[in-house]
């Protein structure tokens, strides 16, 4: 959350409201997703409709140029990917999520921002192709052999 939070500075020095909003969003949810396993009234899909709503409205209204598209589509899918529980659908949600940061960062000229989207968007895929790809295709090739 303290990361989260940097972030929500480094757009606002940037001069955009979009990513700063998205961000912004993404914290206070967090707040929220981080009470789940205490508090029932955290688990209630009620948030995920909530935060998606509010950042949509927050996307359209502060939007001011095309690359803006790719801060919204972030928020979203943040919003998606830290709700769900199950870890595979937490990897698919978090490479759609971290590519989306990715392409806003490249497209804005954050480099700093891009370095670390970066990462991030590795490590997802990486996760992805050790804990999905792999184990599916080792199964699949010993079943071949097998026959």
């Amino acid at each position: 959350m303290i990361g989260a939070s940097c972030w929500v500075i480094y757009f606002l020095l940037q001069g955009d409201l979009t990513s700063t909003l998205t961000s912004l969003i993404g914290v206070i949810q967090a707040v929220i997703f981080l009470q789940r396993e205490k508090h029932k009234w955290a688990s209630s899909v009620f948030w995920l409709y909530f935060f998606i709503i509010l950042q949509l409205t927050l996307g359209i209204i502060s939007f001011s140029i095309w690359h803006d598209v790719f801060a919204i589509s972030a928020g979203v899918f943040n919003v998606i990917t830290y709700f769900v529980l199950d870890r595979r659908t937490y990897r698919a949600f978090g490479f759609v999520l971290m590519l989306s940061w990715v392409l806003n960062s490249a497209f804005k000229f954050y480099p700093i921002a891009f370095a670390n989207d970066a990462f991030a968007f590795i490590s997802v895929t990486v996760a992805i192709i050790r804990y999905d790809i792999i184990p599916k295709l080792k199964n699949f090739l010993l079943k071949f052999l097998l026959q």
